[in-house]
């Protein structure tokens, strides 16, 4: 069982995002929305890690941290399971586009963890914020006093 996140979580987050938004490059129009949510995702991917570098987090925050970025690349390896799939079913683009039409439900359940995914993040970060400021204010009256 992992105990918290590491920086390499992170970066596999990343580039798995990275990898996604390689794959949908030449997606038709039915499948750029995806593209954005996972251009958001990669994101507040970089801002969170960016917030918890150095930040000294409980090991409850790392624990949901942890657990956040799991499902993170748990739903952007199934993305690219869909895109491998597809891809070798046809060799022309054209055709393996087409494909990926049938399984378009699937892809939009995706997306939806990854708005969701988005959403909890930025939670953890505003939180993560908020306890930062409050704990300056706090050293801030002590310092007054």
């Amino acid at each position: 069982m992992s105990f918290g996140y590491s920086m390499s979580d992170f970066i596999l987050c990343i580039q798995l995002a990275q990898k996604v938004l390689h794959e949908y490059r030449q997606a038709p129009q039915d499948f750029q929305a995806a593209t954005t949510d996972v251009a958001g995702l990669q994101l507040v991917l970089s801002n969170v890690r960016d917030a918890v570098n150095g930040s000294g987090l409980s090991q409850d925050k790392q624990q949901d941290l942890q657990m956040l970025l799991s499902g993170c690349s748990d739903t952007l390896k199934e993305l690219l399971q869909v895109l491998e799939r597809f891809k070798s079913l046809a060799t022309s683009s054209h055709r393996r586009w087409e494909k990926m039409r049938w399984d378009k439900d699937r892809v939009e359940r995706i997306r939806l963890r990854i708005v969701s995914t988005v959403g909890l993040l930025t939670t953890f970060k505003v939180e993560l914020l908020r306890s930062v400021i409050l704990s300056a204010s706090t050293v801030s009256s002590d310092s007054t006093i």
